[in-house]
């Protein structure tokens, strides 16, 4: 069996496909049992799989951008930004 590997767009559109196709939303699909009786099995199956790897690949880009965000250096030193405050030419710049 192949396997598909899905970005986060990716899972948006599928996720956003099932919720066309049954008129509902995740949430809806997830936690009322009269909406899920209508769909079928194989359906719901897939449509919480995409709902949870959507939900955990934002988790993991999330971490991810923190993580870089915490290691960039910061562009303005504590001096910098002093004179800026003091010199109006420099907020024109």
């Amino acid at each position: 069996m192949p396997t598909n590997v899905l970005n986060l767009n990716d899972l948006d559109n599928l996720v956003r496909s099932f919720e066309r196709t049954y008129n509902t939303t995740s949430v809806a699909m997830l936690q009322s049992k009269s909406v899920r009786s209508r769909i079928p099995e194989h359906d719901l199956l897939r449509w919480e799989a995409y709902v949870h790897h959507r939900a955990r690949l934002r988790e993991l880009s999330q971490h991810t951008h923190s993580k870089y965000l915490s290691h960039v250096e910061q562009r303005h030193s504590d001096s910098e930004k002093h004179r800026a405050s003091s010199d109006p030419v420099a907020y024109a710049a």
